[in-house]
């Protein structure tokens, strides 16, 4: 019974709210401007371009190759045939199985129709 006192009494509230909610002013006054944090774009960006070793004609050049972790992939394929015979996984194909009947005909002329 309580539920639906309170039910009722938000209903109410809220219906007595959206009627008068005409008369509210619930204007936000626009707020004076303040310069607190000078930032000028064009300073900031010539600072970077004057400070920065990159600019528009930078290229990179190629790095010597650096062989700090030895891997041979032959190496460690041969040693997984040699020790695991089973290496090899031969997949099957599966039987055709036609559990959802789809005839694009039939659709077409359905839906053209």
């Amino acid at each position: 019974m309580k539920t639906k006192i309170t039910l009722a009494l938000l209903a109410l509230m809220f219906s007595i709210f959206q009627l008068h909610a005409d008369e509210l002013n619930f204007k936000m006054q626009d707020e004076a401007y303040i310069n607190d944090i000078p930032f000028n774009t064009t300073v900031v960006l010539n600072k970077i371009h004057s400070n920065c070793a990159l600019s528009a004609d930078f290229e990179l050049t190629d790095e010597p190759y650096i062989n700090d972790i030895p891997f041979d992939t032959q190496e460690v394929a041969l040693e997984l045939i040699v020790n695991n015979e089973s290496l090899s996984v031969r997949m099957t194909e599966e039987a055709y199985i036609d559990d959802i009947p789809f005839d694009t005909q039939k659709i077409a002329v359905y839906f053209l129709n």
